[in-house]
């Protein structure tokens, strides 16, 4: 059991609903949004690997797309979400944190966000039990984007929603302009 920013349980174990998922977002997500009361959208876009090409074929801006990058370190997995135009500063990271942290590898990303395509991590780490640290070039945005577990697809929402969502996630300015 997990708890959402207001406090509900949230299982992340539970079942699927009954026919499956009609889009390629997993349940895992979906549940964990709904157990939030988060209104959002999902938007289909042609498949793309890279966040810079998601942005660019869905016509959203990059600093109102979302990115994952997930962590590790001697206390375990860690989510950091930056934009999409920026990659996160680990320094910066690991002294917030009180410890060194290095990128996860493929394989540890495919085993901790397993229900997702491989490469596209979530930003709502904690919907899988692990701590999110927000960038704050990503709070207050009118609307913010992200991928929904897949390639194809974006989760869209307002940037109040989002800040909700986030409230109980440690942020700081951490994100580096991509050069």
């Amino acid at each position: 059991m997990l708890a959402t920013p207001g406090g509900t349980a949230f299982d992340r174990s539970a079942p699927a609903a009954e026919g499956g998922n009609v889009m390629a977002m997993p349940m895992t997500i979906r549940e964990y949004l709904r157990a939030c009361d988060i209104d959002y959208e999902e938007v289909s876009h042609p498949r793309a690997v890279s966040t810079s090409r998601i942005a660019e074929v869905s016509h959203v801006g990059g600093d109102q797309l979302a990115k994952a990058i997930m962590l590790h370190g001697e206390a375990g997995y860690r989510v950091a979400v930056v934009p999409s135009t920026c990659d996160a500063d680990l320094n910066v990271l690991s002294q917030m944190v009180h410890e060194e942290l290095e990128l996860a590898t493929e394989d540890e990303v495919r085993r901790e966000f397993n229900d997702c395509d491989p490469g596209a991590a979530i930003p709502v780490g904690q919907a899988y039990g692990l701590q999110v640290y927000l960038d704050d070039q990503l709070r207050h945005q009118p609307d913010i984007y992200f991928e929904a577990g897949d390639h194809e697809t974006l989760v869209h929402m307002s940037g109040t929603d989002f800040d909700r969502l986030m409230a109980d996630s440690r942020h700081g300015l951490f994100s580096r302009p991509r050069y």
